[in-house]
């Protein structure tokens, strides 16, 4: 029951989350809902119980586009913060490789932010293959830094 008010108590008034994650979420409440009304067994609750934290846990954030180096520099930042981000040295690579890029972005020099970016991508391939950037911050770091560069090609 506590499970079932802590997700009721999840808005989605401001348009945080992806409609497709927070339909699933209230479907999942309306599930354990129907499910506390017939217990019929330990299994079924569990399950129900389960399947809810499970949509919890996969409401996905709505991103915002990434249309600068900045953008960049502050995922990074986030997925310091929530741990994505596993190694001091995967931080320091990364956030010194964006400062260069945002130089770069200063002076107007596309060719050379679009090179930079393409070896950012390397870094994050090393990182991530090296276990130090989780899945999602990978991806997501992937898709913002591939937007940018087919927004300066």
């Amino acid at each position: 029951e506590e499970l079932i008010a802590e997700a009721k108590d999840i808005s989605n008034d401001h348009g945080s989350y992806t409609e497709k994650s927070y339909e699933a979420l209230q479907a999942a409440i309306t599930e354990a809902e129907s499910a506390l009304e017939e217990i019929d067994t330990e299994e079924a609750l569990e399950e129900a119980i389960s399947n809810l934290q499970a949509a919890m846990d996969g409401l996905e954030t709505v991103k915002e586009p990434i249309t600068d180096v900045s953008g960049l520099q502050d995922l990074v930042e986030q997925y310091e913060e929530s741990g994505d981000l596993s190694s001091d040295e995967s931080i320091h690579a990364l956030k010194l490789h964006l400062s260069a890029l945002a130089h770069f972005e200063k002076s107007g020099d596309n060719e050379k932010v679009v090179n930079h970016l393409n070896g950012f991508k390397v870094l994050l391939d090393h990182y991530h293959a090296e276990e130090q950037i989780s899945d999602k911050a990978y991806e997501t770091l992937m898709e913002g830094t591939d937007t940018l560069i087919n927004e300066l090609e």
